[in-house]
């Protein structure tokens, strides 16, 4: 378990945001925190993705290519 403290202006636009979406400030900030994870795995995945081309362990495909390849040109 963990404790945030925010500053009153902070506290202020959370509860409004959960008022108005009709949800906890808890569910707010969880939600927006598994957001936040999820995002920055990407970043991560695409980061190695880009290291990986760049060290010629991946290679990259042409959108073209492989709609023509899988036969969806039609």
């Amino acid at each position: 378990m963990h404790t945030i403290q925010l500053d009153h202006p902070t506290e202020q636009a959370l509860n409004h945001v959960a008022t108005r979406q009709g949800l906890s400030p808890d569910t707010i900030i969880k939600n927006a925190l598994l957001d936040y994870l999820a995002e920055e795995q990407a970043i991560t995945k695409a980061d190695n993705a880009y290291k990986n081309y760049l060290d010629g362990k991946e290679s990259i495909h042409d959108f073209d290519d492989v709609v023509k390849e899988l036969g969806l040109d039609d």
